[in-house]
């Protein structure tokens, strides 16, 4: 075959393949923006994903049956649906992880009081808004000092993580505790922990206006939005849900959904003209230089709560370990429950307990104290084992060599046999504390703001989880692993002790 005839050929061959290749892509372009919808209307299910632990009135488990969800979003996704020509199907998921379990298409879309902002809007596609919520600041009934905003200037003010509310009161400078849900902010105000709470309009109402212990300080305020959360690519989608909305509202049935939630007002009005609502939104944006002071700030919140709660576990696991082996009979039995209690249940609970349950008994502690106490008190039953394991591996020789030598009891455990315990101990401790450090990550349950915490919190909010990922990790690294150097260290110093 001669190379004349073979060329033309090749170029034929090549063009078809291009054609091909442009073929595909489209197709591909087309499945990207028509996949989800086509799976939809397929299997006749839209899922939507929302974190029922946020509580009322958005979609939460109803109390007469908790097998159930309900909530006014609850039924407007039954109601987008019916619109669809499908039934909704409520997926339940944290909502520090909401995004990118729809990226991951855990679900089709988000409605869980979703807002738009400019982070969200690179990550996801936004429906037109279906609520315009304000802000609303609850104070304590008997509070006659905070009316407004400007007066919370120096006081603590509870709101819900990454959310309107907290990204308002960090760009106006307050001293903001951030909370997971609501009823523990609310009961938090109620206790005297804090001295107010700002949450959207809705939140406020379903919780706070039958609490007779608190009460509205002043008029709403800041003008947000509710939107429904679409996967990027899925504008099909979008469309036919940007029509559901608009029909809803303009049949009534959003007016009367509304009304039957306590949740209708003049605001609402405002979305017959959704388009331009939508564009005169102006959020933040994340800014990398506050975000690395607030992930610093809450690394030394993480260490100081770790090295006093090491301080608490090491000096009452040590009296534990000691009354464990030479204590009477009723006294190793009560450290006993003690240690099997403590080791046998999570830490969470234990914090969870001593949070909201001491209250019930009138002792109330702030998140940091109450983190302290309780990982201190947690690691003090482990420790106690440590201690118990290397006291009972000094040799007997030891205590009839101090005995012989005319030492009381007491003054030998503290010059011959402790001394010992601690240099086998060693290692064992740095473990404990090193793992204490890990699981300060624990007391974000209790809206303490430690490094895990602030990871969860910023990453969310920006979306930059690989990079502020990375950059937390750094600094657990950089917390920890000194502790190893100077446990070898320490190994080494004390060493040459054993063989004297």
């Amino acid at each position: 075959m001669s190379v004349n005839n073979t060329f033309p050929r090749f170029i034929e061959r090549g063009i078809v393949a291009l054609f091909c290749l442009l073929f595909l892509a489209l197709g591909t372009a087309r499945a990207g923006s028509r996949g989800t919808l086509d799976d939809i209307q397929k299997r006749g299910v839209i899922v939507w994903g929302g974190d029922p632990s946020g509580g009322a009135p958005f979609v939460y488990a109803d109390p007469q049956n908790p097998s159930r969800y309900i909530g006014f979003e609850n039924e407007l996704a039954t109601l987008i649906a019916r619109e669809l020509g499908v039934r909704a199907e409520f997926h339940p998921t944290d909502w520090e992880s909401i995004l990118p379990s729809l990226n991951r298409k855990e679900f089709d879309v988000i409605i869980n009081g979703f807002e738009p902002t400019p982070d969200r809007e690179k990550e996801v596609l936004f429906s037109i808004p279906y609520y315009v919520f304000r802000q609303q600041l609850t104070v304590r009934e008997s509070d006659t000092e905070i009316t407004d905003l400007e007066s919370c200037k120096d006081k603590v003010i509870g709101t819900l993580a990454n959310s309107a509310g907290s990204r308002l009161l960090g760009s106006l400078g307050c001293n903001v505790k951030a909370y997971e849900d609501p009823p523990n902010a609310y009961q938090d105000l109620a206790l005297g922990r804090i001295d107010a709470v700002m949450m959207d309009r809705p939140i406020a109402v379903f919780y706070a206006h039958n609490d007779p212990l608190l009460k509205d300080a002043g008029l709403p305020f800041s003008e947000g939005l509710y939107a429904v959360g679409i996967r990027k690519g899925d504008d099909s989608l979008k469309v036919l849900i940007d029509r559901a909305i608009m029909k809803l509202y303009d049949s009534g049935k959003l007016h009367q959904l509304y009304q039957e939630w306590g949740m209708w007002d003049d605001e609402q009005l405002k979305l017959k003209d959704a388009s331009a609502l939508m564009n005169s939104q102006v959020g933040l944006s994340f800014n990398w230089q506050d975000g690395i002071k607030k992930l610093l700030f809450a690394a030394c919140v993480t260490v100081g709560i770790a090295v006093v709660a090491m301080l608490i576990a090491v000096l009452l696991g040590l009296a534990l370990g000691v009354g464990l082996l030479f204590g009477g009979k009723w006294l190793r039995f009560l450290i006993s429950c003690y240690v099997e209690i403590f080791r046998g249940t999570p830490v969470l609970v234990q914090l969870l307990f001593l949070y909201f349950g001491l209250p019930l008994f009138g002792i109330t502690m702030p998140g940091w104290l109450t983190a302290i106490i309780g990982l201190g008190l947690n690691y003090a039953a482990y420790e106690s084992q440590v201690y118990r394991a290397a006291f009972e591996a000094i040799p007997r020789g030891q205590h009839e060599a101090a005995e012989a030598l005319g030492m009381p009891r007491n003054l030998a455990m503290r010059r011959v046999i402790i001394p010992q315990a601690l240099r086998i101990a060693l290692p064992a401790m740095t473990n404990d504390f090193i793992s204490l450090f890990k699981d300060t990550s624990t007391a974000f349950a209790i809206s303490v703001w430690e490094l895990a915490t602030a990871y969860r919190e910023l990453a969310n909010a920006s979306q930059k989880f690989l990079m502020l990922g990375a950059i937390t990790a750094l600094l657990y690294f950089a917390m920890s692993y000194p502790l190893s150097i100077l446990a070898r260290r320490l190994e080494k110093y004390l060493r040459p002790a054993e063989s004297h």
